[in-house]
């Protein structure tokens, strides 16, 4: 939402500013990373620690669904060489990644936990961190059980 665009009353005959609307800016500010260097407005529903605590969020879920399609297709081959086929696997791990990432953003938006938000994105970053570091480690044993010591060599 942009309240400059919202703010700028243009009629038809009206002469617009260069400063009143920025579709450059509305367009970086969509982007969770660039919404980070993006000056924050009073119409804005986002704090800037909402908006840096949601892209730390997107990097750890990214990493984290990533993750575990990869350890679970390794450890559990039941889905077989269907869901193994690459076109198939990005597509799960885009469509868990997109609907976790659209269902926080929007429940942090729309305030449903009201003052403790950050809380919330806070407990969600910790739950991404924790899976990836399950993750990694069970790789880490898998690895050091199978004898997978190529740095050695």
């Amino acid at each position: 939402k942009d309240c400059r665009a919202e703010d700028a009353r243009v009629s038809a005959g009206d002469r617009v500013d260069r400063g009143t609307l920025a579709p450059l800016e509305s367009v970086l500010r969509r982007n969770t990373l660039f919404a980070v260097r993006a000056e924050r407005r009073q119409c804005d529903q986002t704090t800037r620690l909402e908006v840096i605590l949601l892209a730390i969020m997107n990097v750890f879920l990214s990493l984290a669904t990533v993750l575990v399609s990869f350890f679970g297709l390794q450890k559990f081959q039941s889905p077989g060489r269907l869901v193994a086929w690459n076109p198939y696997k990005m597509i799960f791990e885009v469509l868990v990644a997109t609907a976790t990432k659209m269902t926080v953003g929007k429940l942090v938006e729309y305030r449903v936990f009201g003052s403790k938000t950050a809380l919330f994105l806070g407990i969600v970053i910790a739950v991404c961190l924790a899976v990836d570091i399950c993750v990694w480690s069970a790789i880490w044993q898998v690895s050091q059980t199978a004898g997978f010591e190529t740095w050695h060599d």
